[in-house]
């Protein structure tokens, strides 16, 4: 054991350069402490290896050995992830290597064992040096790619080895251009530009010209998923150009996102930069609701290194805000958890965030010793900074400047002022102004002065109240010792004002303040009138709660509702689900069960935290409650009077219950639109599916039972026996709310193969220049049906089988992981279990798709169903295609059970539409297996219109059906049947009447039947007198013209919710009634929807009292087959005659206006 540890010590400092302190091999060998410093002294006093100032290095002779002994330490099953990185490294594997860093580096990194993650970051950075050299191919590229990113992410969190991390990005990017993949190249420009803030020193030019580029190429892409996924490095532009408020909205946006994180570490920090965000804007709770939110949920999660650096972040939040005893208290339990050596990043910032507070306290020289004795231990890590956060590090400067200290090593004074000179930052700027004429008051008073106001200048422009208060307030002394008395004390007024109402100023400001009176109930009505995008309840929540967080200027807030017995969180700001969960919430969790099902507000100081709890109640009786809390002074929830606070629960009720009753009305236009698809696929495939054999009717019934399921199915069966439309049938009993999607893997080329199923990204490749859906997304929530999938290729199907496991899968470009939810139906004529025996499909997709078999009887074993499927077919096609055929007699249904049909139902199916359309009267002929062809042409001579020497009638007959089969059914225009005929119009009517012919649907598909009725709708009319109104209209519609044939299939009262102008509120009656199919003319052979929207007026003649009438619009279309989402705008000519409530019978003045036709715009 002790051999194999040494071996492994040994390798670690012949691979490692910079990292090669104690604890970081003592941390990578992942073994005791005190087998490590075993080893380590055996190395030692057998001259293999030695330690300088707490940094080990080989000896040759430690060298000599490691070549010798190493053989013997490869491909040992021990379970070491050491000894597997090593011997993947050895044997040249650099990304089985560099999957094997990535996952240990992360697993250190989450137990604090910051020093050992950093050596794996090194032994990554080596095995890319290494991998780049070489010549890769398309899918080694994607992965060089991958872990370059991964490097690139922990060198930006880490702060070190930088330089190489960007080298790495580079080539990456290189071969992201070579394959066309725009959208990683984006990617990796945006995270070029952004480690540039992270490497000691800003270049401020080269990342805007970095950033620049990423967002020229990103505009050709024109990918909405894509600009969601660059919203964390838009979050430090914003930050760093000193926009504020644009940067706290992105982090907004990046909370509501589900996207999978470009730079995972990266994006974990970017809290740091919010809460800043909002401290600099003076939103002090909401900074220290981010902070201490992200600091417990870390906690909970096991992440400690996370939350050591959140809380390092609190404190200097806290020194922000002056409050120097908290700031001091919660850096030193920082500092009191690590050591420089574990964690110097962590500690660099922590020692320099107490020396400031020290500055403030006025401890000159135990702040300058302090920062003094930190940088003197960081010099050992020259690869950490103080990055770009110049804010304070320059106040410190100019502090030790103004007391006579010397120069700190690494701090110099001109070069801070002149880096915070070209900072892209107004605040960076106007803070380094301020500090400038701190340094000059007493050289220079009047050069101070003009400093000041030029900071002023900047600092108004940009709209900084915090930092033009302290600019004030220096301005306010300055002037004193010019003697300007006046106006020093109106610039400590103005100080004053603008600090104070935020707890900065010397004396705090009574409450409320001026600015302060406004009603709660006022500042929530705009809060929430600034809500507009949100697709699911839990995301209006969401807003919800941050919009009451900012009314209440709380720390957080949550929404909460009941579920019989159960507490829900609808929406949170500032309060995560693992803080929810834990055991710290479950005070609050109980005041919260407590005060749910009450009608008064509850606010109170409770253990050093204002509490608030306003309950409130849908219009369903449901409870709901808004929770808040803060331990900052400023909050408003303790001096709310309850009226207001009644009043805020009143507009969250009728907000939620909008919201409800849309997201209703959403759900019901897609199960309208799911129900007339199915209806008409059901009529469709119903065909296929009659039957009444023992065989076929089992098969149904397995097939309705394993629908029931979310199981696998096979369906096995010759070719035509309608496999297809099984797994139709199996998918509209599933009740999936999603799409039906057929594929057919032999009609998709092998290399396409990625493309059709997974789909691809905008920019993916060449050529690549839109984003295409797969197969799999398409899916989504509905059913993959995979037709022949024997026919997929052997290097396919390992890929189709992950997908189908766990339902995850990436697109051909993409970085995004998408889950897929669908049910998988396969079907096959192959004999699969004979392809797994010859090694031509693969056994383990076999057992992943064939968990249900159903098999599919051919036609020749279900003879008694023939008849039946023949005459069902010969109806459809008749109705199809216009025509009246008799039904085969005896003697030919005998012929056709003798056939053995190999095609089964397709080949029958196509038999008799083939029939139908070649009939032109005579004995319904139904030939199949190729009997047409073997007809000579004297038969065939015989079947044309005059073969039967018909009457000079039948043939006048013949010949009009053959004209308009030829025309297609026209009837007018260039090549319609009248002009080829040389007839009238109404000539032709008469004679298709006389002949008893039925032009087809297509001639009248653009037809349409619209009302536009207007009546007076008085408050008590019901529901039930407005129908019979239609009804009666519709029963009084007279005949049409024989040109104008139409079928009234259904009449639908369809929810109409609609806003009055600015109003948000909704009409209060919402209602569906569905009358069934109803023939309204035996001509009738053409369908149309008919929807009517009923506008109920009682809100509009409260609202709008000189309005008096109501107005009902009627309005269909031929073959329509869903709801539209918008309603065309109808001219039409009032109706004078008004409908007052009485009998239908008692409107007779209705009908004769109801047929004009309106226009449409």
């Amino acid at each position: 054991m002790q051999e194999s540890t040494s071996l492994l010590i040994l390798w670690l400092l012949s691979s490692l350069k910079q990292e090669r302190s104690t604890l970081c091999l003592i941390q990578m060998l992942e073994c005791p402490a005190a087998q490590a410093e075993i080893a380590l002294h055996r190395v030692t006093a057998d001259g293999l290896a030695e330690q300088r100032d707490e940094t080990w290095n080989l000896t040759q002779a430690g060298a000599d050995h490691l070549r010798e002994a190493l053989p013997a330490l490869l491909f040992r099953d021990t379970g070491s992830p050491l000894e597997e990185l090593i011997s993947a490294c050895e044997s040249k594997m650099p990304e089985t290597a560099c999957e094997i860093c990535t996952k240990r580096m992360r697993v250190l990194r989450r137990r604090a064992d910051t020093a050992g993650s950093a050596g794996y970051l090194e032994l990554l950075l080596n095995q890319l040096a290494q991998w780049q050299n070489r010549r890769l191919t398309a899918p080694e590229a994607r992965s060089f790619v991958h872990y370059a990113f991964a490097a690139h992410d922990a060198s930006l969190y880490y702060m070190k080895n930088a330089a190489r991390s960007s080298a790495f990005m580079k080539k990456a990017a290189e071969y992201a251009a070579s394959a066309g993949d725009k959208r990683t190249l984006v990617l990796i420009r945006f995270a070029q530009a952004s480690a540039t803030f992270f490497t000691g020193t800003i270049h401020f030019e080269r990342a805007h010209e970095t950033f620049h580029s990423a967002m020229e190429l990103l505009k050709t892409l024109d990918d909405k998923e894509l600009y969601t996924r660059i919203t964390p490095f838009l979050i430090l532009m914003h930050f760093i150009r000193g926009n504020f408020q644009q940067a706290l909205e992105c982090y907004e946006m990046l909370q509501k996102s589900t996207h999978k994180p470009v730079l995972p570490l990266f994006e974990s920090q970017l809290v740091l930069q919010a809460a800043s965000s909002a401290a600099y804007s003076g939103h002090f709770a909401h900074a220290l609701g981010m902070i201490k939110s992200a600091i417990s949920t870390a906690e909970l999660e096991g992440n400690i290194m996370s939350a050591q650096i959140f809380r390092q972040h609190l404190g200097v939040l806290y020194a922000y805000m002056r409050r120097e005893d908290d700031a001091l208290e919660t850096l030193q339990t920082v500092v009191s958890r690590s050591t420089m050596a574990a964690n110097p990043k962590l500690m660099l910032r922590a020692f320099a965030a107490i020396a400031l507070c020290y500055s403030r306290m006025g401890r000159a020289e135990m702040s300058y010793n302090l920062l003094s004795d930190t940088l003197r231990q960081a010099e050992r890590h020259p690869s950490f900074s103080l990055s770009y956060n110049y804010l304070w590090i320059l106040e410190l400067a100019v502090f030790y400047a103004e007391h006579g200290f010397p120069p700190l090593p690494g701090i110099d004074l001109d070069t801070l002022f002149r880096e915070a000179e070209i900072s892209p930052s107004p605040m960076m700027r106007g803070h380094a102004l301020r500090l400038k004429a701190i340094l000059l008051r007493k050289k220079s008073p009047q050069d101070a002065l003009d400093l000041l106001d030029k900071s002023l200048e900047i600092l108004k422009d940009a709209n900084m109240p915090i930092e033009y208060g302290f600019t004030e307030r220096r301005r306010s002394e300055l002037l004193n010792t010019l003697g300007r008395e006046a106006e020093a004390e109106a610039a400590e007024e103005t100080s004053l004002m603008l600090l104070s109402r935020i707890g900065l100023g010397r004396k705090r400001s009574p409450w409320p303040s001026p600015e302060q009176k406004e009603a709660s109930f006022d500042v929530c009505c705009r809060e929430v009138g600034s809500i507009h995008e949100w697709e699911t309840l839990e995301e209006y929540c969401y807003q919800l709660a941050a919009c009451l967080r900012k009314v209440f200027r709380a720390e957080r807030t949550a929404l909460f509702s009941m579920d019989g017995e159960t507490l829900l969180c609808r929406g949170s700001c500032n309060l995560s689900g693992s803080e929810i969960a834990s055991g710290m919430f479950v005070p609050s969790r109980d005041l919260i069960r407590e005060r749910i099902r009450e009608e008064a507000p509850f606010s109170v100081q409770q253990n050093g935290l204002d509490l608030l709890c306003l309950p409130f109640r849908l219009p369903d009786g449901n409870p709901w409650l808004l929770y808040a809390d803060s331990s900052v002074h400023s909050s408003r929830m303790l001096h709310c009077a309850q009226e207001d606070l009644s009043r805020v629960g009143l507009l969250c009720a009728s907000e939620l219950k909008n919201v409800l009753r849309l997201l209703e009305a959403r759900n019901m236009r897609a199960e309208v639109r799911q129900i007339h698809a199915v209806t008409k696929m059901a009529q469709e495939e119903r065909l296929e599916l009659w039957g009444k054999s023992l065989s076929f009717r089992m098969c149904l019934e397995r097939a309705k039972v394993v629908s029931a399921t979310d199981a696998a199915v096979l369906l096995l069966g010759e070719t035509g026996v309608g496999k297809e439309v099984m797994a139709n049938y199996v998918h509209r009993h599933s009740g999936c709310k999603g799409p039906f999607v057929a594929v057919h893997p032999a009609s998709v080329s092998e290399h396409l193969f990625e493309n059709e199923f997974f789909g691809h990204e905008k920019g993916a490749f060449t050529g690549a220049t839109g984003q295409k859906i797969g197969f799999f997304e398409l899916a989504d929530n509905g059913t993959l049906f995979i037709d022949e999938v024997g026919d997929i290729p052997m290097n396919m199907q390992i890929k189709l089988l992950r997908v189908l496991q766990e339902h995850r899968f990436m697109r051909v470009g993409g970085t995004k992981e998408i889950h897929s939810s669908f049910r998988l139906i396969a079907a096959t004529n192959r004999d699969l279990p004979r392809a797994v025996r010859e090694g031509t499909f693969r056994e383990d997709l076999y057992y992943r798709i064939s968990v249900i078999p159903v098999t599919i009887p051919p036609l020749r074993e279900r003879l008694e169903d023939l008849e039946e499927l023949i005459m069902a077919f010969t109806d459809h096609f008749s109705r199809r295609y216009g025509k009246k055929l008799p039904y085969p007699d005896e003697e030919t249904l005998r012929r056709l059970s003798e056939y053995q049909w190999p095609g089964n139902i397709r080949e029958l199916r196509n038999a008799v539409e083939r029939a139908v359309i070649l009939y032109t009267g005579g004995p319904f002929d139904l030939a199949v297996g190729g009997q047409h062809e073997a007809r000579d042409h004297c038969q065939r001579a015989e079947t044309s219109l005059y073969a039967d020497t018909p009457t000079l009638l039948e043939l006048q007959k013949r010949y009009i059906q053959y004209i308009l089969n030829k025309t297609g059914g026209r009837i007018s225009g260039e090549n319609g049947a009248e002009k080829l005929l040389g007839m009238k119009r109404s000539t032709l009517y008469l004679k298709l009447r006389q002949y008893g012919i039925k032009p087809r649907e297509r001639e009248r598909e653009r037809e349409c039947v619209c009302v536009c009725v207007s009546l007076t709708h008085r408050t008590n009319t019901s529901n039930a007198d407005s129908f019979s109104l239609i009804s009666y209209i519709y029963r009084k519609i007279p005949e049409p013209e024989p040109d104008r044939f139409y079928r009234l299939s259904s009449l639908v009262a369809y929810p109409f919710s609609y806003p009055f102008f600015a109003s948000r509120l909704l009409f209060p009656q919402e209602y569906t009634v569905v009358i069934e199919n109803k023939n309204f003319s035996e001509k009738s052979e053409f369908f149309s929807d008919v929807f009517l929207f009923v506008l109920r007026t009682e809100l509009l003649l409260a609202m709008c009292p000189t309005w008096s009438e109501g107005v009902f619009f009627i309005y269909g279309h031929v073959l329509l087959s869903s709801v539209p989402d918008a309603l065309p705008r109808i001219r039409a000519p009032p109706l004078v005659a008004p409908y007052s409530g009485q009998t239908p019978e008692a409107s007779p003045a209705l009908l004769p206006r109801l047929c004009v036709m309106p226009t449409f715009e």
